[in-house]
């Protein structure tokens, strides 16, 4: 999953991927959560790898939905929204169970897995997503 914040100003249109991409990368100090600290609304993508046949979700970064993040009654963050799954919506909800850790640049990222993922694919001959 990768997250963007909600504009002041959000479109009913979905970014393109290259705006989604670019809105992904955040300012110090910039994090999901109720306001006033935090940015509550935020876009959300997906991309998802079916590793029964090893074949990404042809369909993953055109959906872009929303997410919601709240603090609950126990203090604990809470992430609710929907995300579409072979073209089917799926709502879903998740809690924060511990802290991690920041990188320190070094470490896997999404893009740097996929980036691995893609070489490979492509260095073994079987054609890959973008």
């Amino acid at each position: 999953m990768r997250f963007a914040p909600v504009s002041s100003t959000p479109s009913l249109l979905p970014d393109s991927l290259v705006d989604f991409e670019n809105d992904t990368h955040l300012d110090n100090g910039v994090w999901p959560g109720p306001q006033p600290e935090g940015i509550q609304m935020w876009k959300m993508r997906y991309r998802a790898l079916d590793h029964r046949i090893e074949e990404i979700d042809p369909v993953a970064d055109e959906k872009q939905t929303t997410v919601e993040f709240s603090m609950g009654e126990d203090k604990r963050l809470r992430m609710k929204g929907l995300m579409i799954v072979k073209e089917r919506p799926l709502a879903f909800e998740a809690t924060r169970v511990m802290e991690q850790k920041y990188t320190n640049g070094n470490e896997a990222t999404a893009g740097s897995t996929w980036q691995r993922y893609n070489k490979s694919k492509t260095n073994s001959g079987a054609s890959t997503a973008s």
